[in-house]
């Protein structure tokens, strides 16, 4: 079963927002995704785990996109893939991906969320 906790002000969501995951009895929980919200857009800080409570994603929104570095994992815990987005929540700049067992795929860079590698 899926939790979800949020904050509203004004009708909007805003401070903390947490979802997990619970057995039937809502003993166990498990965090799903984590962020924060600033008058209905997210703001900050975002995490998301896979069921088993490995981390899935972690990077920051900025005015409801996503900004800044991000990293995402496999569910062995390997990452697959991380770079930048910029203020418009476009990939910019060299973004780097790796196969599952760790090895380096190929790097990839961007501007404004266009591809431009050779």
């Amino acid at each position: 079963k899926l939790i979800q906790k949020t904050n509203y002000r004004n009708g909007k969501k805003h401070g903390k927002e947490y979802y997990y995951f619970t057995d039937a009895e809502h003993e166990l929980k498990l965090k799903w995704r984590e962020g924060n919200y600033e008058n209905g857009e997210r703001q900050g800080e975002y995490h998301r785990w896979f069921r088993d409570g490995k981390i899935e994603q972690k990077g920051q929104f900025l005015n409801d996109k996503k900004a800044g570095w991000w990293s995402f994992y496999s569910k062995n815990g390997q990452l697959i893939d991380t770079g930048r987005f910029d203020e418009n929540g476009k990939k910019t700049g060299v973004w780097d991906n790796w196969f599952p067992d760790g090895q380096q795929m190929f790097s990839t860079r961007y501007i404004a969320g266009k591809n431009i590698s050779f």
